[in-house]
């Protein structure tokens, strides 16, 4: 008798666990499966944004001018962003010493990301001056210095 009930228990206690590592093994594949489908869906967009710039690149000016469109369009998204935070900051209950620093640290990064892009889009704007004013493509900024806005030339 003792040793049926020490069965049926032992029984009982393995169907448990293996029905708690079934149900763990489960959840962990739909996990997995769900992180796999996003990272396919980042792929998808990443090449329908290649597919776009390759659709705007019938010729080499074509391409450069959207890129500056879009260096454009996130200088005004950071822009955005800092107002917004800023904004955001002012109604929050912090106290000044804290929304002094983050700030701050905005204003850097801010700063950061603004001067990168600032870099890109000199580069592609005299590349841009270059194509337009130039037939070979043996690239010389002397060719068109005279062009270029004293900015330009110091980056």
């Amino acid at each position: 008798m003792r040793a049926n009930d020490k069965i049926k228990s032992q029984e009982k206690v393995d169907k448990d666990l293996y029905l708690r590592a079934r149900t763990k093994l489960t959840d962990n594949l739909k996990r997995e499966l769900s992180s796999h489908k996003v990272a396919y869906k980042n792929k998808v967009g990443v090449l329908r944004d290649s597919i776009k710039k390759l659709s705007h690149f019938d010729t080499m000016e074509s391409l450069l001018k959207f890129e500056i469109k879009k260096l454009n369009k996130s200088k005004n998204e950071i822009q955005n962003y800092a107002q917004d935070f800023v904004y955001s900051l002012t109604k929050s209950a912090d106290d000044a010493d804290y929304k002094i620093q983050s700030i701050n640290n905005l204003k850097s990064k801010v700063y950061q990301d603004e001067t990168e892009i600032f870099k890109k889009y000199t580069i592609y704007n005299i590349l841009l001056v270059y194509i337009q004013n130039q037939s070979d493509l043996d690239f010389d900024i002397a060719k068109i210095e005279n062009l270029l806005l004293p900015i330009e030339l110091n980056w």
